[in-house]
């Protein structure tokens, strides 16, 4: 570095050589390439200048320096480069935080997490503490990189699906249609479900209608705690032991499990489960309508297997845990994606607005 700091160079000269650094590639604005130009050309020691392009550069890197790429085809030993990404989220998040720790040089301007695009399970709740978020000058910024779709997924698979069903349960003529398939476990207990996506596209728990359809209730008695309703014509839904009543009452809907199904002729008397039996008896707004300016509150009866009589419907028994679902038209069900919901809570972030 002496040496060629020393070597005697006319102005001419010395441009020519900052021309040549100045076309590095090293991605930094042109302003400040004309800037070093402008330094040379004041006859300062040669020295000087190579050191402060040192400097440049140094500072160029750090601006970088701080991103973390994570890929779910990446490893979580690699380096954490575009090159060379990290799989998870969380293990970028310990980067991040290791950094922060040792108070690299990483930090200055701030990290970046950068997500590739796909799906990335999370099997356990991601925690963010006080010591993650950085500084005002250095924050800890979480994004997908451009023009990618990210989805953080609380789901898992449901896979080895068997055509073909023997419960008495479903009608013969259907039975062939369904699919079955064992509920995935979490740790040694079967998961159990409410909501399930084929190929991204939400399923419909088996109903007593179509969906968007429902019945106006008959009557409502908050003192027998009971709701009336035209008696369903789906054979066995009295022994049916997992049934719920959804209700639509004014502005807001009630999810209740039933107890009890007395039928009366055309109508049938339905008793529910507490605590939701209480309830919705006693609170007193919003309650169903009854011979209301437009009719009586709706209902409609889901989650049994003798409603499982419609494509796109899907049924999960109990206690066995095993899951029922009758393909629509173009599902292949060898090669379908069905996820049901695992996760409860994604991220838990820890810490105050005075802590930093």
């Amino acid at each position: 570095m002496h040496q060629f700091a020393n070597m005697p160079m006319t102005t001419q000269s010395r441009m020519q050589q900052i021309d040549t650094l100045a076309n590095y590639p090293m991605g930094t604005k042109p302003d400040s390439f004309r800037l070093i130009k402008k330094t040379f050309k004041s006859g300062e020691p040669m020295k000087t200048k190579i050191i402060c392009f040192i400097a440049f550069v140094s500072y160029t890197f750090y601006l970088t320096a701080g991103d973390i790429y994570v890929s779910p085809y990446g490893n979580d030993n690699a380096a954490g480069t575009r090159q060379s990404p990290l799989q998870t989220l969380e293990q970028a998040i310990k980067q991040a935080r290791e950094w922060r720790r040792l108070q690299s040089p990483e930090t200055t301007g701030g990290i970046n997490i950068l997500l590739e695009e796909g799906i990335y399970p999370q099997y356990k709740s991601l925690f963010i503490r006080p010591e993650d978020s950085g500084t005002t000058d250095s924050p800890t910024r979480i994004t997908a990189v451009p023009n990618a779709r990210v989805v953080l997924s609380g789901g898992v698979p449901v896979t080895d699906w068997e055509q073909g069903c023997k419960d008495t349960r479903i009608p013969e003529t259907l039975r062939n249609k369904i699919w079955v398939a064992e509920a995935p476990r979490m740790g040694n207990r079967i998961l159990e479900t409410r909501q399930m996506w084929i190929n991204g596209t939400k399923a419909q728990r088996a109903a007593q209608f179509p969906d968007g359809v429902m019945e106006r209730m008959i009557d409502f008695n908050p003192e027998e705690e009971t709701i009336t309703i035209p008696t369903p014509q789906t054979a066995g839904l009295n022994a049916a032991s997992q049934v719920e009543m959804i209700v639509h009452q004014r502005w807001a809907i009630a999810i209740l499990r039933v107890k009890e199904m007395i039928t009366e002729g055309a109508n049938t008397i339905v008793r529910f489960h507490d605590p939701e039996s209480r309830l919705e008896f006693a609170h007193p707004w919003p309650q169903p309508v009854i011979d209301g300016e437009k009719g009586n509150s709706t209902f409609c009866l889901v989650n049994a297997l003798e409603l499982l009589d419609q494509p796109g419907e899907w049924y999960q028994d109990y206690p066995s845990g095993r899951i029922y679902y009758y393909p629509r038209p173009h599902e292949d069900m060898t090669k379908a994606q069905v996820i049901i919901p695992a996760l409860e809570t994604l991220l838990t972030i820890s810490g105050t607005l005075d802590a930093r």
